[in-house]
């Protein structure tokens, strides 16, 4: 038997990048899986690409009704809810933060963080209907290591590997496991598009830039039963790009 088989997966930002790989192995796994993006359009042409376990739904993450609604819809489609996937977030513009305009700030935080709390609400409600399941948030090594130029951004993932960890003490009596993925450098339309993959390549241990079947995995080694001792984790998937980062000058030559 699949390990998702007859399971039913909310994943948002499944349109693209980390969320599609996510919901293409979800499917491919057994799963069926509602693929919830702001981008309707790209996600229906993604759901029809996966075929008829996977089925879209428009959704704003940071908008607490949209959530609302399409967890509603998850239930109400499949008969209920047994893994979510947060995976949509935005960046933000680059600068320092005096650079930082109040409109680009909130909206950040509105995604990233409130929209994080709002996937949180109202998945875990729906988990419990159902008796139990597993969520991973993604976060970012920006929320573990300080990002100059991407302060607002880097906070905001803070947030979201804290609230995780208060999810997992809160709701694991509960049979809900909760966990958060860290990349590094994902080949993803989220990275910026004027950051070369060969520099990326040469600044990471693994000598490799990110691929989303890289967090597509980890994240469902998170969401299967192989993980049912693993709640309240932030697993770094960054090709060792934080363990090799050092103040202590290079040995003198």
């Amino acid at each position: 038997m699949s390990r998702f088989q007859d399971k039913v997966a909310f994943v948002t930002g499944g349109a693209s990048g980390i969320g599609l790989a996510v919901s293409q192995t979800l499917v491919r796994d057994g799963a069926r899986v509602v693929i919830g993006d702001i981008n309707i359009d790209l996600a229906k042409k993604s759901a029809a690409a996966i075929g008829s376990r996977a089925v879209a739904i428009e959704v704003d993450q940071g908008d607490a009704k949209s959530v609302e609604s399409a967890v509603a819809f998850a239930e109400e489609t499949f008969g209920g809810l047994d893994l979510a996937v947060n995976a949509a977030a935005i960046q933000g513009p680059l600068g320092k933060i005096l650079e930082m305009d109040p409109k680009s700030i909130e909206n950040v935080y509105r995604v990233n963080t409130c929209g994080i709390t709002y996937c949180l609400v109202y998945e875990l409600a729906a988990l419990k209907r159902r008796g139990g399941g597993a969520i991973v948030n993604i976060a970012s090594i920006s929320g573990m290591r300080p990002t100059p130029g991407l302060g607002v951004y880097s906070a905001s993932k803070t947030a979201v590997i804290s609230l995780t960890n208060v999810a997992a003490a809160e709701y694991g009596p509960d049979n809900i496991r909760v966990n958060a993925i860290s990349p590094g450098y994902v080949d993803t339309p989220l990275l910026d598009q004027r950051l070369d993959r060969k520099w990326i390549a040469s600044i990471t241990p693994s000598r490799r830039c990110g691929q989303p079947q890289d967090l597509a995995d980890a994240i469902c080694f998170m969401l299967s039963d192989d993980a049912r001792q693993v709640s309240g984790t932030n697993l770094q998937v960054d090709g060792g790009l934080i363990a090799s980062l050092s103040i202590v000058p290079p040995d003198p030559e």
